[in-house]
């Protein structure tokens, strides 16, 4: 770990920092967020160049350390890592599963220690190529959240090809979440993609989207499985399992008949590559605050 550092945030305002000038030596880094106050909400973009070829960009929230973490959404990609963090003083014992259609399996050099206060990098290459979900199950309290990458079409004549990054977090068990309904989610993520850039690349390319997708991945968190309604169709989640549906065309409520995790995946496919999103439904959003209040007159 390294020294702290400190920023001010306005009552009402969003603060941007670039936390990578204050670490610049760090090469897998997992920050730690402590507010005063009422407490504050993060989220952090990452994005990356390999010269000048980009290597895509994506956006990422805060979590919490557990000793049980089910992260719904991981693919293989071209390549993926878990990234595992020790935020306390004693070591973890890591063990690392795969939950699919089949049930739950050990993943393949998953089951590793990791020393305090740190973080160790576990290569995914192992997993399916569709999305499904990660169990990671530790001694003491950790964090972990999996980066996906996916190549796309060859970087003008430089032998290197552009590249796109996903990121996928541990979602809580629920058992309702209202659901957006297919066309009108893909049909932002459209406009957004197709909207003029704000400025010339280095390399002149067109934007827009081909297909698009939108899938719902769902992940047992009981241990007995669960039946989830999805406005009508129903479908089943086998002890221990993961499943992946579409998205319902239209809104709609889930609702599961014991605990469950679950996370959408949207997937476009652009003129440079493809490139997915990956969101938890289900996440820890604003940390509680605990503070001695004085009402005596």
């Amino acid at each position: 770990s390294t020294g702290a550092q400190s920023v001010t945030v306005p009552a009402g305002a969003v603060t941007a920092v670039m936390p990578a000038g204050w670490f610049p030596d760090e090469s897998r880094p997992a920050l730690h967020i402590v507010a005063d106050g009422p407490g504050v909400s993060a989220w952090l973009q990452t994005s990356g160049l390999t010269g000048e070829v980009p290597t895509g960009a994506t956006w990422l929230p805060t979590m919490r350390a557990a000793t049980h973490l089910v992260i719904p959404g991981v693919s293989a990609g071209t390549s993926a890592t878990l990234r595992i963090a020790v935020p306390g003083s004693t070591g973890a014992h890591v063990k690392v599963s795969v939950a699919d259609e089949n049930g739950t399996t050990a993943l393949p050099g998953g089951e590793l220690d990791v020393d305090a206060t740190t973080t160790l990098d576990l290569d995914l290459s192992g997993i399916p190529a569709a999305a499904s979900t990660l169990v990671v199950d530790a001694d003491v309290p950790v964090l972990a959240q999996a980066a996906m990458r996916e190549d796309g079409q060859d970087y003008a004549s430089t032998g290197a090809k552009w590249a796109s990054r996903g990121v996928a977090t541990p979602s809580l068990a629920v058992t309702t979440v209202d659901l957006p309904a297919r066309d009108t989610l893909l049909g932002l993520v459209d406009t957004q993609l197709g909207a003029s850039p704000l400025r010339n690349t280095a390399q002149k390319t067109s934007s827009g989207t081909g297909a698009l997708t939108a899938t719902l991945v769902l992940a047992d968190a009981g241990g007995a499985g669960a039946s989830v309604d999805l406005g009508g169709t129903t479908v089943k989640v086998r002890a221990g399992g993961s499943v992946r549906t579409d998205l319902p065309s239209t809104a709609t409520t889930l609702t599961a008949s014991s605990a469950i995790h679950a996370a959408v995946v949207v997937t476009a496919q652009m003129p440079t590559g493809p490139v997915t999103g990956v969101w938890p439904l289900g996440s820890s959003g604003l940390a509680p605050l605990d503070a001695h209040v004085d009402v005596r007159p």
